[in-house]
């Protein structure tokens, strides 16, 4: 499993609250590459998540 992967996993399991979708979300942005901050975030809009953490940000 690489990053990305579990990073999405984890992101969609916490999904249901968007306080802690967008802590895990800065997590994932601080320990990601480049590449796969712009794939976490393609993937992030691509499926509606968590609309809420992402004007927060």
């Amino acid at each position: 499993m690489t990053m990305f992967e579990y990073n999405k996993l984890i992101l969609k399991k916490v999904s249901f609250d968007a306080r802690i979708f967008k802590k895990e979300l800065r997590k994932a942005f601080r320990n990601s590459t480049q590449e796969e901050i712009s794939r976490l975030k393609l993937w992030w809009r691509s499926n509606s998540i968590s609309i809420q953490a992402e004007h927060s940000l």
